[in-house]
């Protein structure tokens, strides 16, 4: 990467002493950059924890949704046939009803045909 050529290039520009010294002052920002982080931590435990128990929150509420979604899925053939059934009776309503306004329709006919 970029940085790898450029740290490579920064060392060939180092005199023999600094050279020498390299493996030293690359233990030393090792040690400084943990020490960093460990601080870090430490300074931000509280976030991390809080963090951690909003994870675990999340996750309940995904398996609680999970669960109400099968138990949704478990149920639709049953609303799928309920839904068919009241499909079938009201097709069987409205054809009630077509005939009982044909028949008020031709009320008056019927009744002089009774009539006479």
């Amino acid at each position: 990467t970029d940085v790898d050529e450029t740290y490579l290039s920064d060392l060939l520009s180092y005199s023999l002493e600094r050279l020498n010294k390299e493996p030293e002052s690359l233990d030393k920002e090792e040690t400084r950059l943990k020490d960093g982080m460990r601080e870090t931590a430490v300074r931000n435990y509280r976030a991390f924890v809080d963090a951690g128990g909003c994870y675990q929150s999340v996750r309940d509420e995904v398996r609680e949704i999970q669960r109400g979604l099968e138990a949704l899925r478990g149920s639709l053939p049953e609303l799928r046939a309920g839904c068919q059934r009241f499909a079938g009776r009201a097709e069987e309503i409205s054809r009630a009803r077509a005939l009982n306004r044909r028949t008020l329709a031709a009320q008056g006919t019927l009744l002089d045909l009774l009539e006479t």
